[in-house]
This record gives structure tokens, C-alpha cells and sequence, in this order.
């Protein structure tokens, strides 16, 4: 995936691929640099958010689909009416979630 975006290229050292970042990964990691750094905080502090234990697979799977949508959507620039239409989206899952019995 970041190959196919251009974030990042694969070198082959005899046996070993080794991926190493291009100057198109090096602008987007320090676009989101904070957020990078707040996800690095969390996992350096063992924190492994994911679902709660107990959640049926079904709806583990349709968070995974969720947050792929999302991270695939926000590798690509975006506009404000974008940001906008993404926000609404999750608003509207997000109620409508809450109205499940």
C-alpha cells in the first residue's frame, strides 16, 4: 500500500527486502506528523486499542472495514467539502449505530 502510493520503495538486498521512505512519504509523514507521534505515544505505552474482548466478529470486522475506508480515503489529499461529506458519513453511523436495539 505505500508502494502504490509512492510513500515508500522496496530495495532487494540479496534475500532481504528493505523498504526505505521517499520524499512523497517523508511530506506525508510530516503532514500528520502529531497524529504519528500521538499513535507512537500509545503504542510505546502498550496501549493496543482495538475492539473491546467479547465484541462478536461480525462488527470487528465492519470497524477493521471502517478504519481501511478511512486510512485509504485520508492517503489521498482532501478538501474541506470532503472533510465535510467524511464527517457527516461518520455522524450518520454513528447514530444510526446508537439506534440498533
Amino acid at each position: 500500500a505505500l508502494e502504490d502510493m509512492g510513500h515508500a520503495m522496496a530495495e532487494t538486498d540479496g534475500a532481504r527486502r528493505r523498504y526505505r521512505i521517499t520524499p512523497e512519504g517523508e511530506a506525508q509523514l510530516a503532514a500528520r506528523r502529531s497524529g504519528v507521534d500521538l499513535l507512537l505515544a500509545r503504542l510505546a505505552a502498550g496501549d493496543r486499542r482495538g475492539p473491546p474482548p467479547g465484541t462478536p466478529e461480525a462488527v470487528s470486522r465492519g470497524m477493521e472495514r471502517i478504519k481501511l475506508a478511512l486510512r485509504e480515503r485520508l492517503a489521498r489529499a482532501l478538501d474541506p467539502a470532503g472533510e465535510a461529506a467524511i464527517e457527516a458519513v461518520l455522524d450518520e453511523a454513528a447514530a444510526a449505530i446508537g439506534r440498533v436495539p
